[in-house]
């Protein structure tokens, strides 16, 4: 082991952890980053174990660690001699000092960690890793509100893929509940429009759309730890065809031929996928202006 009571000959470096406690999503790839204060290069390592060790943000004695590398509890990784990181802005981070020898080592998040780095005759106070799941969307649920004059009644459809076909106009609400508590749920239409969603009891969400235009939405959502959900699914929205009302004359049905004053029967059909408001008769007799009728 690096650090032993016993061993007072090694030398005292300070260790300066850069990435402390992190939150990291499962799965993903995490650097882990100090820099040691030393006249020499010093080799540094790192001891990581799963975090049933409640020893988070506390300074660990020598023999406390010496106890638990010697118990086998620890996995360890020598650090790569590395430069100094950067910030969002592509600035270095830490101290400009010339006795400063920046370390990194890349680990994947699969459990909650407990870490520490240890140089020489000195190690640094214990650090957490956080490892969270993203939060997933479930089924979708829609409610379907038609426009007044479709007469249609209102539609449910529920554990469904999630694509809306509808006539346009149609009102849509949309309910989902989520692997786990959110803090932020929106519908995303066409990556342009956000519509805040309301967060419920039991990790539902609920909200709505108009169908004016197809394309497409999917539903976007955050949780405590700023955490989204990964590669949001998308679902269609497919405007449903309002066919034109169709109209035959069936009596007489053809030009005819009659004399002054006769009464001319009328019989029509006309019919619409989505039904009538009214139907209005065109005529002009003689060479008088056209009319007008309501049948």
């Amino acid at each position: 082991h690096l650090i032993k009571d016993s061993a007072p000959w090694l030398q005292e470096v300070e260790i300066r952890v850069i990435t402390g406690n992190k939150t990291v999503l499962k799965g993903q790839e995490f650097n882990i980053e100090a820099e040691v204060l030393s006249g020499e290069v010093q080799p540094a390592k790192l001891y990581y174990v799963v975090s049933q060790l409640s020893i988070n943000d506390q300074v660990v004695s020598r023999s406390q660690l010496t106890r638990l590398f010697e118990e086998g509890k620890w996995q360890s990784v020598p650090m790569i001699l590395s430069t100094a990181p950067k910030n969002e802005l592509g600035n270095a981070t830490g101290v400009d000092e010339p006795k400063a020898r920046f370390f990194k080592q890349t680990l994947t998040a699969e459990n909650n960690l407990n870490y520490v780095i240890v140089a020489a005759g000195s190690h640094s106070q214990a650090y957490h890793i956080r490892v969270v799941e993203p939060p997933e969307v479930g089924d979708i649920f829609l409610s379907y509100n038609y426009p007044q004059y479709s007469a249609k009644e209102k539609k449910i459809e529920g554990h469904v893929p999630g694509d809306i076909t509808a006539l346009k106009g149609t009102q849509v609400e949309i309910k989902s509940y989520i692997s786990k508590r959110v803090n932020k749920a929106e519908i995303v239409i066409n990556n342009i429009q956000r519509v805040a969603m309301d967060i419920g009891e039991g990790n539902e969400v609920k909200g709505g759309l108009i169908v004016m235009e197809e394309g497409e939405y999917t539903i976007e959502v955050t949780d405590y730890d700023g955490i989204s959900n990964q590669k949001p699914i998308y679902h269609r929205i497919v405007i449903e065809e309002d066919k034109v009302p169709k109209i035959r004359i069936d009596i007489p049905g053809k030009d005819i031929t009659v004399n002054n004053l006769d009464i001319v029967s009328l019989e029509y059909t006309a019919e619409d996928d989505y039904g009538l408001r009214e139907v209005i008769l065109h005529y002009q007799i003689g060479g008088e202006e056209e009319k007008d009728k309501v049948l």
